[in-house]
């Protein structure tokens, strides 16, 4: 029993981190539609207002134990692995903004290994009575 209370306490830092990402993710929304950032266009408003559609999403899906939200934490956990690589490889720039990306990437590709892990146990499958394809064992 003890084994599955740690495994919801993961569970549950997963779906916080979603609805912390959501509103951060909102509160920028909401900055480019008020007119107060200058270098964005509009194609930056339309990824900011998919990447709040996801993150809101994955955190209903956790909240509200729907099956579908393995496979889908799953898919995003191998995009942001291979975005963060993407990040680390980068372009050339100073020494600062070097440290500041391949830190950053480096954080984000711990923490997809971190949801890969999670959600790839039989145990998530059981909790969210997911029934799918398996992506990884």
């Amino acid at each position: 029993m003890k084994n599955n209370f740690d495994y919801i306490k993961h569970v549950n830092f997963i779906k916080y981190f979603y609805a912390f990402q959501s509103a951060f993710i909102l509160c920028a929304l909401l900055v480019m539609i008020g007119g107060t950032s200058d270098f964005l266009n509009n194609y930056s408003v339309l990824e900011t207002c998919i990447s709040l559609s996801i993150s809101i999403g994955i955190f209903y899906g956790i909240k509200t134990s729907r099956g579908w939200v393995v496979i889908l934490v799953l898919l995003i956990s191998y995009w942001g692995i291979i975005d963060s690589f993407l990040v680390f490889l980068g372009k050339e720039a100073d020494f600062l903004e070097k440290l500041v990306t391949r830190s950053l990437a480096l954080i984000q590709f711990i923490f997809e290994i971190y949801k890969l892990k999670i959600f790839s146990k039989l145990e998530t499958k059981k909790y969210f009575n997911e029934r799918g394809v398996t992506l990884i064992t």
